[in-house]
């Protein structure tokens, strides 16, 4: 399936603003190819765009390490950096709310904007909600993600087709290899809760191998949990046996803690991969190095339940 991307139509830009980014010359690759200039709003979106952009391609993650995707507000630099790019890829559904206004804001430009979330397919089953931004814990959705990139770079430079198609049959190699092992990995613990003691960022990842996520509360990160809610999962646990709660990693604990408090549990991390820490990146852990840390870290639940 295609998904679309969309080119910005909006008003005019500040004129100092829209100087300053002419002004901004594109990284040059081997050979003096100009590159093409990417910008994406989360961590899975950067790697996969740079597997399939390769040496023809520049592309910067928007947000800085550590800050939350749904509520960080850009300033006048980075408005500068959106207005000379080439691509910006997006998840959308709502996961950026801050980007809709700066998007309109701008003169129509020579750049263009990949919707990830336009164009994916609903979920059949209702075993995760359509509205979830988090598709890229999704692997079969991260192949067409995967595909979506090779179109949008290859409509940029079409000189470069083969090139991008054949980074992108690469990238798609190891995602299909990832998706098996969670497959195999996980068979044995099949239509298994899954206690998340924070907001439900995992329902994607856990659907797709047959486990049941049970978080304390919906998809906003800053919405708090109901007493009956708390109450219905710790009756949950209890008659289910499960001493085990996860929370996202880079988030409060104090929830998880005391629920684990409530039901004898311990706890164990789910990467949500959206912003890895500067350590991990530092030691070249990626987004599949941090999901296959989530394999283990649910394989390890799942034996202990």
């Amino acid at each position: 399936m295609s998904i679309r991307y969309l080119r910005i139509k909006t008003a005019r830009v500040a004129a100092g603003i829209a100087l300053a980014a002419s002004l901004i010359p594109a990284s040059a690759a081997d050979g003096g190819r100009p590159r093409i200039r990417i910008m994406t709003t989360v961590y899975p979106l950067l790697e996969f765009v740079q597997a399939v952009a390769g040496d023809r391609g520049e592309a910067r993650l928007l947000l800085p390490p550590g800050a939350g995707v749904h509520t960080w507000q850009p300033r006048a630099g980075d408005i500068l950096k959106l207005t000379s790019s080439d691509l910006i890829v997006r998840v959308g559904l709502g996961l950026e709310p801050w980007l809709d206004g700066i998007l309109r804001g701008l003169r129509p430009a020579s750049f263009r904007v990949l919707d990830i979330g336009r164009g994916l397919p609903p979920e059949k089953d209702g075993s995760a909600s359509a509205h979830d931004p988090h598709v890229w814990l999704d692997f079969g959705l991260d192949l067409l993600i995967i595909e979506a990139m090779r179109e949008a770079l290859t409509e940029i430079e079409p000189e470069s087709a083969a090139y991008f198609r054949t980074n992108a049959d690469a990238y798609a190699f190891r995602l299909e290899d990832l998706d098996r092992r969670f497959q195999e990995g996980l068979a044995s613990c099949r239509q298994r809760p899954v206690i998340v003691g924070g907001h439900a960022a995992f329902g994607r990842l856990l659907a797709r191998y047959g486990l049941q996520q049970v978080p304390l509360y919906g998809l906003s990160p800053d919405a708090e949990p109901t007493p009956s809610r708390l109450a219905e999962i710790v009756r949950l646990a209890r008659a289910r046996g499960i001493r085990t709660v996860y929370m996202e990693a880079g988030e409060p604990a104090r929830l998880a803690d005391a629920l684990c408090r409530e039901i004898g549990a311990r706890r164990l991390l789910l990467n949500a991969g959206h912003n890895p820490s500067p350590e991990d990146l530092g030691a070249g852990r990626g987004f599949i190095e941090l999901m296959i840390d989530n394999l283990e870290s649910l394989r390890n639940g799942c034996r202990e339940d």
